[in-house]
């Protein structure tokens, strides 16, 4: 479920609906909270809970304008500004349909929103300030979920998720697919409705028939998450994950027959994994470049070698782990440059 950051989660599992709607708090004005919360209801999809003092360094602070919508969500991150949107217009119903968005105070580009007769967001797309498209996403609600998927800058299909909501109507359960074009294996994420955090997830393949993994998660006092592991489906731990300030910097394997991978990361200021690194058994296999919009999207990761030669590479997808057979982990669809084995 967690891929990289704990940017790269939010954009993923959410995909869209996360900062394009949310409910007005009491009254016009600003006010932070501790939480932001996704509803089911069409129209206000995010709620915020546990209100924080202006100064408190992990926060989300709410600005409404004299109509009592909002119209600015700013993300606190460790007491520096880490993002902000900024809803610029809205429907008749008061329901907001265009939004611009902005990393550490510099402007990144703009989402469209499409809403149908109820309010409900059936379409999103994210543009750059240049007016080239970054990705897009689509809606479908039944009475069980609300399906999302989400596409490229060129319409390619990426990943599906599926949000589940308890019955006061907020998130409870995220099933998250990131491989659009192979649905047969998934992640299945529990989540604490009144915080919105992942408390467990379970992974799953052969189309739900096989359990890989049991996954648990710690966080810290400011609700950061700082370490997870993983149990297979014996319950044997094989893997644990630590974080810097919410962003992923180490992965340890530890399998059956005792031998180990390593998977160390790099991120940027924002947060967002931008380079990694493999080795097993303490022998480097494969180093990771991961290149971004200034939005934070994904525009490709490049696979090279330990001595630099150049293995694959991926459109639109972040990669960050690899097979001696010339392939990644999620099975992602790339050009190979070297054929296999890698090692």
């Amino acid at each position: 479920m967690r891929i990289g950051s704990f940017r790269d989660l939010s954009a993923g599992i959410l995909a869209g609906t996360f900062f394009l709607a949310y409910s007005l708090p009491a009254e016009a004005g600003v006010a932070s909270y501790r939480y932001s919360l996704s509803s089911r209801s069409c129209g206000n999809y995010g709620r915020f809970a546990g209100t924080v003092s202006p100064s408190a360094p992990y926060r989300y602070e709410v600005e409404t304008d004299s109509a009592n919508r909002i119209v600015r969500v700013t993300r606190y991150w460790n007491n520096r500004a880490l993002w902000e949107t900024r809803n610029t217009a809205f429907n008749t119903a008061n329901l907001p349909i265009a939004t611009t968005t902005s990393e550490s105070g510099v402007t990144t580009g703009r989402r469209s929103t499409e809403r149908d007769s109820s309010g409900c967001i059936v379409r999103a797309a994210s543009y750059a300030m240049s007016g080239a498209k970054t990705g897009s996403s689509t809606y479908t609600y039944s009475g069980e979920y609300i399906e999302g998927h989400g596409f490229s800058a060129d319409d390619k299909p990426l990943t599906v998720s599926r949000l589940y909501y308890n019955a006061d109507g907020l998130l409870a359960r995220s099933v998250w697919y990131s491989n659009a074009l192979d649905v047969s294996q998934w992640t299945d994420g529990t989540i604490d409705p009144s915080t919105g955090m992942t408390t467990e997830s379970h992974q799953y393949k052969d189309y739900g028939k096989t359990l890989v993994s049991r996954t648990v998660f710690q966080y810290d006092a400011n609700d950061v998450i700082v370490h997870d592991d993983s149990f297979d489906a014996n319950g044997r731990h094989y893997v644990g994950k630590d974080y810097n300030d919410g962003s992923l910097v180490k992965k340890s394997y530890t399998f059956v027959d005792g031998s180990t991978s390593v998977v160390t990361y790099t991120n940027d200021a924002q947060g967002y994994t931008t380079a990694a690194e493999e080795s097993d058994n303490g022998v480097v296999h494969c180093r990771f470049a991961i290149e971004r919009r200034a939005d934070g999207t994904v525009m490709r990761t490049v696979v090279r070698a330990a001595d630099g030669t150049m293995l694959a590479e991926y459109p639109d997808h972040l990669a960050t782990e690899c097979y001696a057979n010339g392939t990644v982990v999620g099975g992602f669809q790339g050009t190979i440059y070297k054929s296999p084995p890698w090692w």
